[in-house]
């Protein structure tokens, strides 16, 4: 072996990257395991290798790590179509952008923001996580968004009951709602089309499906 080459199959030396040092066993045996079975994931991976070591590094909990978890579970899905190409945090990390930008062949490129619900889903009044997360998703381009919950089926999580209870509110100008939890008028202006989900949504306000928690 040359000096100073670093042991281990390239998956094991990104891994050990990734965690710089952290002592995670369960993560690190699943982030090899998802860039040793997918060429496209590790690609992904190594470009953006800075930007996810620092997500993982600053992770205070058990709960934010989950967060980041999250966004690798579903960028390592995504990539497993080989129509898709995915940029990460391209609106920048201090921005509060979306996590993902997608670019499906032949389509038009849209935003993707990826979020774990925390507590259980009949325990999620008022819109949620759709509301929580309105603010980081830029007007001037479709905007998806994938709600990771604890479970076994999506239906756990009633999105097109949040979805008309926040466009009810948002139709009553019902602004001491919004300004409560840190929306703004504009941000929670909702097109007549959002009326379900998955739904083909406007700019403002983000198509959404919830998927259960998987491998």
């Amino acid at each position: 072996m040359a000096p100073g080459t670093v042991p281990g199959t390239a998956a094991e030396r990104l891994v050990r990257y990734l965690l710089d040092g952290r002592e995670d066993g369960a993560l690190a045996d699943e982030l090899h395991r998802w860039l040793a079975d997918s060429s496209r994931f590790r690609t992904f991976s190594e470009i953006h290798r800075d930007k996810i070591r620092k997500k993982l590094r600053t992770t205070s909990d058990a709960e934010t790590l989950g967060d980041v978890r999250a966004e690798l579970r579903a960028a390592h899905l995504l990539l497993a179509d080989r129509r898709i190409e995915l940029d990460f945090e391209a609106y920048g990390s201090t921005k509060g952008g979306p996590d993902l930008t997608v670019r499906f062949r032949g389509e038009r490129p849209f935003n993707l923001e990826v979020t774990r619900l925390r507590r259980p889903p009949a325990e999620t009044p008022d819109g949620g996580p759709l509301l929580s997360k309105l603010r980081q998703l830029p007007p001037s381009m479709p905007n998806a968004l994938i709600i990771r919950i604890e479970g076994t089926s999506a239906a756990a999580l009633d999105i097109e009951t949040a979805v008309l209870a926040l466009r009810r509110r948002a139709d009553a100008k019902d602004e001491a709602f919004f300004t409560r939890r840190g929306s703004t008028e504009h941000a929670i202006s909702m097109p007549a089309s959002c009326g379900s989900a998955p739904s083909s949504c406007g700019a403002k306000a983000p198509s959404a499906t919830a998927a259960p928690r998987c491998g």
